[in-house]
């Protein structure tokens, strides 16, 4: 991160595991004096989901939002970098196909993102975001597991 003062993107699904990332992406970025951009996707089904049930999109998106904001402050100073240049975003759409937009338009040098180790039928049906950002994605992408970050700790 930080060639060109380009950012790094780190998509967070507020799992465990991205919570992990994310925490890995702000140390990462303070080391490297780099700006970092926290992404959320709100996948199709979801925003169905709140159509359906009357939920105000744009309350909803604020909350979302709100939580990404004080996730990123959180993760940050339990990581003594309060100080990095951070922003987030929030969109809506397929989570692949938007971090890969997202980091074509922010111009991200490094995409940071966790795998979450689904196999069998969860696999199939839900697929894999990060293995998919990995074949398309034209810039780096470093994939944290979350067996290997628990190790680390």
């Amino acid at each position: 991160m930080g060639y060109e003062n380009s950012p790094g993107l780190a998509p967070v699904d507020f799992s465990a595991a991205s919570r992990d990332e994310l925490g890995y992406a702000i140390e990462l970025a303070g080391e490297c004096g780099a700006e970092l951009i926290a992404l959320h996707v709100i996948p199709p089904y979801v925003a169905e989901m709140y159509a359906q049930k009357g939920t105000d999109w744009g309350a909803f998106r604020a909350e979302i939002e709100k939580k990404l904001h004080a996730l990123v402050g959180k993760e940050a100073a339990n990581n003594q970098a309060a100080g990095i240049h951070h922003r987030w975003c929030v969109v809506s759409g397929n989570p692949a196909n938007e971090i890969l937009r997202v980091a074509k338009r922010e111009k991200a040098d490094l995409v940071i993102m966790s795998t979450h180790g689904r196999s069998g039928i969860p696999r199939a049906v839900m697929g894999s975001v990060a293995e998919k950002v990995i074949r398309q994605s034209t810039v780096p992408v470093l994939t944290l597991s979350q067996a290997g970050m628990s190790k680390a700790a």
